[in-house]
Parts: structure tokens; C-alpha cells; sequence
């Protein structure tokens, strides 16, 4: 496990290379191309992307925690909701600590404005693009989820690109921001698991 940790986080160099290269090379023409596309295609990415919606999931966790420790005990059962909880709690606290502080501007900042980069110390709607929250959210849940319920991974998974996915083609975030944000969800989800507080009670739960 310890092999595992070292290489999330080695992989950080990557994921920020992809991020540079995003900014200068393919970020804008990806947000050009889907700005072009109309019709039922965005409408349906646009109803997915709402599965990225970090309240959803605090809240169903967040009750059936409450369900396992007052209302039917079961201590491993709780932890387990607790996971899930913490999972994007944490990730999505991260993820705004980083919008503020890089400050990205979206892209439809970019036309017909013109501002397109970083800005430090951001504030607004228009300055919390990097990363994505959704893009965050989701993976993160898929990562927790996976863990929780294996032999859905391969769902979980498909679910977590297509709603991460979602937030470039309608125009939400721009690539890079959606690569960071799975990144901060994933790499979270997993450090939380490591933890033997959670780990133990997932590990017995089978």
C-alpha cells in the first residue's frame, strides 16, 4: 500500500503537465469546438452534469450515517457512510481552497471578454474554474464507491468520465480544469481509504 500512496502521489508532476499543456495547447480549441455543438447532445450532458452535485451525495451519506449510529446500529455500516461523507467533504474543501487561490477564469469568460488564464486570489463565478468541483465531486464518489461496492467499479468509473466530461462540453470548465479536479477527488477519496480509521472497517465489511 505503501507503493500505491508513493505512486498517487508521484503522478502529480503528470497531471500538472497535463494541466500546462491544457492552457496552452488544446484547452481553448476543445472549448471552441464544443461551443459549436447544440441541440439534444448538450441537453443531455446538461441533465449529467448535475450528478456531480456535491449535496446529493453529503446529504444521502450524511443520513445514512445518522441511520447507523441512532436509528439501526451498525458501527461498520456507519463508517462506511462516514467515508463517503468525508470523501467529498474534504475534496470539495480542497477544490474551492485552489479556485480561490488560482483564480482561472471559465470560458465563457473568454468570449466576447478576452480573459483567459490565471488571476490569483480570485472572487466571483467567472474566476473559480481550476478545478473542476464537479469534476471533483464525482470522482471522488466513484473512488469511494468503487471501494465500498467493487464489483460496480467498472459503472462507477464510467459514470465518474461521463459527468466529469460533461463540464467541457457544456462549456463549464475548460479540459484541464476537469483533469485537476478528478485528480483532487481521486487522490483524496484514496489517502481518506489509507487511513485506518476508515480502512479497517471497509477491510471487515469485505
Amino acid at each position: 500500500m505503501k507503493r500505491a500512496t508513493a505512486s498517487w502521489m508521484a503522478s502529480l508532476p503528470v497531471v500538472l503537465l497535463a494541466v500546462v499543456a491544457g492552457h496552452y495547447v488544446y484547452d481553448r480549441p476543445l472549448a471552441v469546438f464544443f461551443a459549436g455543438i447544440t441541440g439534444g447532445v448538450v441537453y443531455f450532458f446538461q441533465t449529467v452534469t448535475y450528478l456531480g452535485e456535491s449535496t446529493l451525495y453529503l446529504v444521502v451519506s450524511g443520513l445514512l450515517f445518522l441511520c447507523f449510529v441512532y436509528v439501526l446500529p451498525q458501527r461498520r455500516q456507519a463508517r462506511k457512510m462516514l467515508y463517503l461523507f468525508s470523501a467529498v467533504a474534504v475534496s470539495g474543501l480542497v477544490a474551492n481552497l485552489v479556485k480561490w487561490l488560482m483564480g482561472r477564469w471559465r470560458p465563457n469568460m473568454f468570449s466576447p471578454q478576452g480573459l483567459y488564464g490565471f488571476e490569483f486570489f480570485g472572487v466571483g463565478y467567472g474566476q473559480t474554474s481550476f478545478p473542476s468541483g464537479h469534476a471533483t465531486t464525482i470522482c471522488a464518489v466513484a473512488f469511494a464507491l468503487a471501494v465500498l461496492f467493487p464489483r460496480w467499479r467498472c459503472l462507477w468509473g464510467a459514470v465518474a468520465v461521463l459527468v466529469a466530461g460533461s463540464r467541457v462540453v457544456i462549456g463549464a470548465h475548460y479540459a484541464s480544469d476537469v483533469v485537476m479536479g478528478a485528480y483532487v477527488g481521486i487522490l483524496t477519496a484514496f489517502l481518506l481509504w489509507r487511513w485506518p480509521f476508515f480502512r479497517e472497517s471497509i477491510d471487515e465489511g469485505g
